[in-house]
């Protein structure tokens, strides 16, 4: 197993795993915020069950139809209203997802060696049971019932493949090892109690069920009976506003320990693969995940030809080489080829977000986390090996996680056929020739219709755009030269401008002064009109792109002059691209 178990930092400093002083009080606040919604759930439950008791056992001093109507009626409103109550005590709450595959030491003795001697390392419990799934990302997941808030909870691990497939055997082990450290945490208890909690209250709040049926059948019945069911509606309209703020007040605090948790869940990770890996996992996540989509986006097209594809992660290492040769931007945000700096001295992560609202985030932002995490700096030894060295059959895994999620999700007939990745490939590579620009397009071309084009009199555009054909180069020449760039950074900053003040108008964005593209700083107060300001260019900017297209093709069509095959082609591909805007449009 030594060989697979990358080397843990020689020295840690004493105590430097313990819970802060911070994470202390916030358990503290969570302990009190849960009290009190078990008082006042119980007491919602107990007060409910009296006003059935007492419906039943009022004395009736007068008996004739209309006190047996009000005696009924009271004792059904009652008995409706803490059956309501009450229902949501004993409501199992699986977290079990078809997606998941569980794995077992028998099919991965490696990947379960590991996973024992990391728990050893870091002194948590095994896990209960071990899933794999086709996301970015691990986490710790439990199934809850009410038995939950006085029983130990059984935590199960959750190991997405996309995840495996995007970081080193090093950032692998530290990133479990931030899972384990919640597996050892003792407020994770109170992740169960709170995850109760929420969902009774968003079972009362949101749900609608059998109950939520048989009132509106009551109310529909003999209006003698239905005016009970329509008096109960607001009572309980009020009980369902009550919990949804008491849903806010919780989460609000247990939001705050949540980040407090990740804190010390990173220094277990720190403590045994030192500052820099789970921070490089979490940096290498943003790339892996643009990979991702970008795969399957195509893949989604042969999935509508029909073609299903073996395996899911194949491609995504495709699409990283991909990108990496097509897109500059790409390729400077791998972790590769970030600048390098010595150890201890490297911080990847900027504080973009740092001005965001973290009130129900339970989360910090990566920017802290890193923060955190190289506080104390502690140097780890790095193995650049592939975490997919702990699976027996990695590729037989990888599909059999492909084809469970396709099946799954697009309700495949059991007999479908799944074509091999490496074919699948091919098709994705024929896709994107076809529909990638050239990087020298700049982006102009991408997220926008072409503008629709009057092609009757093709001479007439050329005129429109004032060119001619002893001008031609310099005209291509500064379509897609400096001039090109300059205004795509002037849209590019316009469009980041246009989201930060909306950010800021919705109160999300706690910044006193905030800086645009323009390089000048301003106040929230100038938000709305800054906000008008950039929205009122846009039709200057389409009348930009107008143009812009009309000179394109007049320069493609003074090319051809000479070309009376290649001018038809020319005229034929615009002439089909014009209509399917009109017909998009339309």
């Amino acid at each position: 197993m030594k060989q697979l178990y990358p080397e843990s930092p020689q020295r840690i400093p004493a105590g430097f795993t313990l819970p802060s002083s911070s994470y202390k009080s916030q358990v503290v606040y969570v302990l009190l915020a849960m009290l009190v919604f078990l008082i006042l759930y119980l007491s919602m439950v107990v007060a409910a069950g009296y006003l059935l008791y007492l419906a039943i056992m009022y004395p009736m001093e007068t008996i004739n139809r209309w006190t047996i109507l009000l005696k009924l009626g009271a004792i059904g409103m009652a008995g409706m209203l803490f059956g309501f109550m009450l229902k949501f005590l004993f409501k199992k709450h699986d977290t079990s997802n078809p997606l998941n595959v569980e794995i077992t030491e028998d099919e991965h003795p490696q990947l379960f060696a590991f996973i024992r001697q990391l728990c050893a390392e870091t002194n948590a419990p095994l896990p209960h049971k071990v899933f794999v799934n086709h996301k970015i990302n691990a986490c710790v997941f439990y199934n809850s019932t009410i038995l939950s808030l006085f029983l130990p909870v059984k935590k199960n691990l959750l190991i997405g493949l996309g995840l495996v497939n995007s970081i080193n055997l090093t950032e692998f082990k530290a990133v479990l090892a931030h899972e384990f450290g919640h597996f050892s945490q003792s407020s994770m208890k109170l992740g169960s109690y709170v995850y109760m909690a929420n969902s009774i209250i968003q079972s009362i709040v949101y749900e609608r069920d059998k109950w939520d049926e048989l009132l509106e059948k009551w109310k529909g019945s003999n209006i003698q009976l239905a005016i009970f069911g329509w008096l109960l509606m607001p009572v309980v309209w009020l009980i369902r506003k009550f919990m949804a703020l008491i849903y806010q007040a919780i989460n609000l605090v247990h939001s705050s320990l949540s980040r407090q948790m990740e804190y010390n869940a990173d220094r277990v990770a720190v403590s045994v693969t030192g500052s820099d890996a789970i921070v490089n996992a979490l940096y290498r996540l943003g790339p892996a995940s643009q990979a991702f989509e970008h795969s399957n986006n195509y893949l989604s097209t042969a999935i509508d030809n029909r073609i299903y594809t073996t395996n899911l992660f194949y491609h995504q290492r495709k699409a990283v080489e991909y990108l990496s040769q097509t897109r500059e931007s790409f390729k400077q945000s791998l972790l590769d080829n970030l600048p390098q700096q010595p150890a201890g001295a490297r911080f990847i992560f900027s504080d973009e977000d740092g001005h965001l609202a973290e009130m129900y985030s339970s989360h910090p932002s990566n920017y802290k986390r890193e923060q955190s995490a190289k506080a104390t700096y502690i140097t780890g030894i790095e193995d650049e090996r592939s975490p997919w060295l702990l699976f027996n059959e990695p590729e037989k895994l990888a599909e059999t996680v492909t084809q469970n999620l396709l099946r799954i999700n697009l309700q495949l007939h059991p007999n479908i056929e799944f074509t091999p990745a490496e074919e699948v490939q091919a098709f994705v590579e024929a896709e994107q020739q076809e529909t990638t620009f050239k990087a020298h397009y700049l982006g102009v071309y991408d997220n926008r219709l072409l503008t629709e084009l009057d092609l009757s009199e093709p001479e007439a555009l050329v005129s429109k755009a004032g060119i001619s054909s002893d001008l031609l180069p310099e005209a291509l020449s500064s379509l897609y030269g400096t001039g090109l760039q300059q205004k795509m950074e002037e849209l590019g900053g316009r469009y980041k401008d246009i989201q930060t003040l909306t950010l800021i108008l919705q109160k999300q964005d706690k910044r006193k002064t905030y800086t645009l593209s323009n390089g000048f700083t301003y106040e929230p107060q100038e938000a709305q009109a800054l906000l008008e300001q950039r929205l009122q260019q846009f039709p200057a900017d389409e009348a930009w792109y107008q143009q812009f297209d009309t000179k394109v093709f007049a320069a493609h069509y003074l090319l051809t002059a000479t070309q009376p095959a290649q001018r038809a082609e020319l005229l034929q591909r615009y002439t089909f691209l014009v209509a399917w805007v009109k017909q998009y449009s339309a």
